[in-house]
């Protein structure tokens, strides 16, 4: 059980030890406080709001299947980013709702099994520059090209 932490082994969830689980834990308490839940109500609304009017302007009038499974991904995704980043990848005015990102990351989680056995091989896959995952994982290439952005921003705000 304690060999699956060891991919992430600084998170809050892989603590073992008390005093440090709590530390870690205090420190993002006041992200699900009753008031930073309210500054952020406003945001969830919009979105919600966006992705009810994409229903409405017509998703499944066309005859395509409108997959909610997709559809509550990418509400999910760009709310809890939206909070936490202050900024999100959109994936409610895509016109596939974020699905293709969505499989990438599917395909990648499928892999934990096995870069809980060779960490080696996770760390390969996370180092692998975007135009060689393009040509030989293309199927992945939709996440590490998000991941790049992410950091990118991240790194400079």
């Amino acid at each position: 059980m304690l060999k699956a932490f060891s991919l992430a082994p600084n998170s809050i969830v892989a603590t073992i030890e008390h005093h440090k689980h709590r530390l870690r834990r205090n420190s993002i308490n006041n992200f699900f406080s009753i008031a930073s839940i309210r500054r952020v109500e406003p945001s969830i609304k919009e979105k919600l709001e966006r992705m009810l009017g994409r229903w409405q302007q017509g998703a499944g009038k066309d005859g395509k299947v409108l997959h909610m499974h997709t559809v509550f991904k990418a509400y999910a995704s760009d709310v809890i980013t939206t909070y936490a980043f202050g900024d999100c990848f959109h994936f409610l005015e895509e016109e596939d709702w974020g699905h293709s990102y969505f499989s990438s990351t599917d395909e990648y989680f499928k892999l934990t099994h096995i870069f809980g056995h060779f960490p080696i091989i996770m760390k390969l896959v996370n180092n692998t520059p975007l135009w060689l995952m393009e040509l030989f994982m293309p199927n992945l290439s939709e996440m590490g090209g998000k991941q790049m952005v992410s950091r990118i921003n991240t790194h400079y705000c």
